[in-house]
């Protein structure tokens, strides 16, 4: 017995599977025309936070309905970047922030500003909104936005001239002894780059025929925000 192919059905299955395609279709529009009508912004509302009183700083994120309601949650996720370190130097931002329903625009804060006692100049603190695919797009113009972290420290050199290894009496001859000056950094430096020290020797010996210099004869202090000593050798020569 030979078995008929029954074509009477096809057509139906093939409408059923083309109303069902076209309804996901419509429903990836729908959602892709809601997500563009929705425009995600951020600014340095205040712009400027300082160690000096842990003055804090604040950014200004604004989600924009533009057609729609605003009716269920969305959350718009950025990225930190910036001199300033989170979890250094202010509390560690979290790389999200939730619009309740219904609400437009929220306050992203920069708080637990640090006063760390480190020389390190003004710092900054950048966020930039990522893209937000089918669900939210993102200002061109105002997509990112940064404040400053102002230092309020400044670091003091001077001379030890009463503490050891501070040593003020050199000698010539065999078991001659030797001098040495102390510089001190009060802060440690953390500016990012190292910082030299300029200096004038004077006096009635004569460096090269009475006395050589050796250590930090080149008086540099190194940005790892640790060094805050140098010792300036004075060798003394028999003549």
């Amino acid at each position: 017995m030979k078995l008929k192919r029954n074509t009477d059905c096809l057509p139906l299955i093939e409408f059923h599977r083309l109303k069902g395609f076209l309804f996901l279709a419509l429903m990836l529009l729908g959602f892709y025309a809601q997500a563009q009508s929705l425009v995600a912004s951020i600014n340095d509302d205040d712009d400027t936070g300082s160690e000096q009183g842990i003055n804090p700083a604040s950014f200004e994120v604004e989600l924009v309905p533009i057609g729609i309601i605003l009716n269920i949650p969305y959350t718009v996720n950025y990225t930190v970047t910036g001199t300033a370190l989170g979890g250094t130097d202010y509390t560690a931002l979290s790389g999200q922030i939730t619009f309740p329903a219904g609400v437009f625009v929220l306050p992203l804060d920069i708080t637990g500003i640090v006063d760390d006692n480190i020389v390190e100049g003004d710092e900054t603190v950048t966020v930039t909104l990522d893209p937000g695919g089918l669900v939210y797009a993102v200002d061109p113009d105002d997509g990112a936005a940064t404040i400053d972290i102002e230092d309020n420290d400044v670091g003091i050199i001077s001379l030890n001239l009463s503490m050891p290894p501070f040593d003020n009496e050199a000698t010539e001859g065999p078991g001659g002894d030797n001098g040495l000056f102390r510089i001190i950094l009060d802060k440690p430096n953390g500016t990012a780059a190292d910082v030299t020290v300029n200096y004038t020797v004077t006096g009635t010996a004569t460096t090269g025929v009475d006395y050589n210099l050796t250590g930090a004869v080149n008086l540099t202090f190194a940005n790892n925000g640790i060094q805050v000593t140098r010792n300036l050798n004075v060798i003394t020569l028999n003549d």
